[in-house]
């Protein structure tokens, strides 16, 4: 397990994005995902995303290339990049998603820096409707 690592960003929405566009954005990185045997979770809260994904480090180095230079998100913020400590959360979901009802939630993990923003992602998650999309 040595060699995967966990990725934990916030970032806002761009100005021109519509609502279903977020969901689009969901079936198309699970399909991603899974091929590339990277998994995690998007939340979302209407303006801000915050985005946990685990896998082999050379397929996150590659992601997040990839997510820095999309144009769906703006101020993206990378708030934990390291070795996955323990097994992965999200083994069996290429991206769970969940919608915040408190916009308050989200912005305490973009405030915090990297080690309190894990902390708030893993304190959040059990007051989630999470759809793993199975």
């Amino acid at each position: 397990m040595s060699d995967h690592c966990q990725l934990l960003y916030t970032s806002f929405v761009a100005p021109d994005l519509e609502r279903s566009d977020v969901l689009q954005i969901v079936r198309r990185a699970r399909a991603k995902n899974g091929r590339l045997a990277i998994s995690g979770i998007l939340l979302f809260d209407g303006l801000c995303f915050c985005q946990y994904l685990e896998g082999p480090r050379n397929r996150l180095d590659a992601m997040l290339g990839t997510l820095r230079s999309d144009a769906r998100h703006v101020e993206m913020v990378v708030k934990d990049y390291g070795p996955l400590p323990d097994a992965r959360l999200f083994g069996n979901s290429p991206l769970a998603f969940a919608l915040c009802t408190d916009p308050k939630s989200l912005d305490g993990i973009a405030r915090a820096d990297s080690g309190a923003a894990l902390q708030a992602f893993h304190a959040l998650l059990p007051t989630l409707t999470i759809d793993h999309g199975h």
